[in-house]
């Protein structure tokens, strides 16, 4: 996966987390637009004009800025070496503007790693069975209860 590629997916994650899918899917060709392709290298040297386009598109400033240090961030590291890391752990997502405890696990899905997002649901249904989200072998057997 390119430095961009990986953009892309973090943005996505940034916009979906909170909205509902549908809205960030029916501007997402818009964003792709305003994010320059999400070409990590043209997003930082047009940063001001990205954010003002991408508050047009979204008015919701504290992501906008995210996803622009977001470019930022990722322009200045080692990029081999990051992406050993987030294998590594995933936690090392977290460095990263606007990813938490619960959307590094929803950026990391998205880029392939077997995980789950703990939403809410999950951890009441895992707090119901007395384990938590991350226990396949619980989770599943509560997901034949319940259907």
């Amino acid at each position: 996966m390119t430095k961009d590629e990986f953009y892309a997916e973090y943005v996505y994650a940034v916009y979906v987390a909170g909205f509902k899918v549908e809205v960030i899917k029916g501007k997402w060709s818009r964003l792709a637009e305003v994010y320059r392709g999400f070409k990590v290298d043209e997003v930082v040297a047009d940063a001001e004009a990205v954010r003002r386009e991408a508050l047009k598109v979204i008015e919701n400033k504290r992501k906008v800025d995210a996803v622009i240090r977001g470019a930022e961030f990722l322009k200045t590291l080692e990029w081999e070496r990051f992406k050993k890391d987030i294998a590594e752990n995933v936690d090392t997502l977290r460095r990263l503007p606007y990813i938490g405890d619960v959307l590094k696990y929803q950026l990391a899905r998205n880029l392939g790693f077997d995980t789950i997002k703990p939403d809410v649901h999950l951890v009441r249904l895992a707090k119901l069975y007395g384990t938590d989200p991350f226990t396949r072998r619980r989770i599943q057997a509560a997901r034949v209860v319940i259907l």
